[in-house]
């Protein structure tokens, strides 16, 4: 009876524990994804894409994933991670540099990692051991 208990304790712990994963990964592709949109739309609006809005969610995109990526890491495999984060400094860099070509064709890179990972990365038996 003991044994079951345990079992059934550990199930629902390892249940919980990849729901939470699922859910914090999924919510922070779609910040990363929203971000990416915004600053794709203020990239379209101008031909100086060195402004301080433009600075503003390029850092704000860098810094998040910087901090969420972290734990994501702890789950899924980094070498996928590290992808993104590559993209996400790129982008910072171009928008400082004010290369708009550049900067929209990293972004767009950016968008499809994110929206592949979005896919890619889900609950799996190799994720839970």
């Amino acid at each position: 009876m003991k044994r079951w208990l345990i079992v059934l304790i550990v199930s629902i712990l390892l249940g919980g524990l990849v729901t939470f994963s699922e859910i914090y990964v999924n919510q922070t592709l779609n910040t990363v994804l929203a971000d990416i949109r915004s600053l794709q739309i203020n990239l379209t609006q101008s031909e100086d894409i060195n402004t301080s809005d433009n600075l503003k969610i390029s850092t704000k995109i860098n810094d998040y994933w910087q901090e969420r990526e972290k734990i994501i890491c702890l789950g899924y495999n980094h070498k996928d991670m590290e992808k993104i984060g590559e993209q996400v400094t790129k982008i910072k860099t171009l928008v400082l540099q004010n290369d708009k070509k550049a900067c929209t064709y990293e972004l767009e890179i950016l968008r499809y990692y994110v929206e592949g990972y979005k896919d890619i990365i889900t609950c799996n038996f190799q994720n839970v051991l």
